[in-house]
């Protein structure tokens, strides 16, 4: 079949009309409020309440109200280089751990790609579950393995810090219990010259008394 010219201009203008040309920014979105450290951002239709969100100028935040057409977020730090019409991703689900260098940031979501493989597998890999499905319950186990991970660091970590502490109380009472013991050596030595002193004198007064009482009476 063969066309005329204005067939085709018609049928261009029809698939034009029939295309949804919406843009869905899902992965990234906009300022288009901003008081006090509260901002309210259009777009980020992904995003997940209690997410992190990166703004300009190495800013986090995070994700609170999901609101139909806009999501309500408060900035972690300093606002005032802020503006509307910024642009902000999401950083993905971070959960602050302690470590043993200090307070560490883990990623769990979005789950990182996996290392490239160093040789490919002989046979393919055999799946009983659809993709989708597969994919569900391995992120499911990510997570839990992943929050199981960062709590077993955060309780070794709080562990080594409660024994750091005894064992340093304990070096400050041995420090104190030595320090008695010099003052009680000190102040038994010190008893112990008095009694020496006493005894010293005690013995010395009946001698003078001998002498007196031998001693000659004048005119005798």
């Amino acid at each position: 079949m063969q066309l005329n010219p204005s067939e085709i201009s018609e049928l261009i203008k029809s698939k034009i009309e029939k295309l949804d040309l919406k843009t869905e920014a899902r992965n990234e979105g906009t300022i288009i409020s901003l008081t006090d450290g509260i901002v309210r951002i259009h777009g980020l239709e992904d995003v997940m309440s209690y997410e992190m969100l990166e703004f300009p100028g190495n800013t986090f935040g995070l994700a609170l109200n999901l609101e139909r057409d806009s999501v309500g977020a408060v900035v972690l730090g300093e606002y005032t280089h802020l503006a509307e019409g910024d642009s902000v991703a999401p950083v993905g689900l971070v959960v602050v751990h302690q470590a043993a260098g200090g307070p560490s940031a883990l990623r769990l979501l979005p789950i990182p790609d996996p290392p490239a493989r160093e040789r490919a597998q002989p046979y393919p890999v055999l799946l009983n579950l659809p993709p989708a499905g597969f994919f569900a319950a391995l992120t499911d186990q990510y997570l839990y393995a992943a929050l199981q991970s960062a709590l077993y660091e955060s309780l070794l970590q709080e562990s080594q810090t409660r024994l750091a502490h005894m064992e340093q109380a304990i070096r400050k009472l041995q420090d104190d219990l030595d320090a008695l013991g010099r003052r009680r050596n000190r102040l038994r030595q010190e008893e112990i010259t008095e009694e020496i002193e006493v005894i010293l004198l005690n013995a010395a007064a009946p001698t003078s008394t001998t002498r007196a009482s031998r001693a000659p009476a004048p005119g005798s």
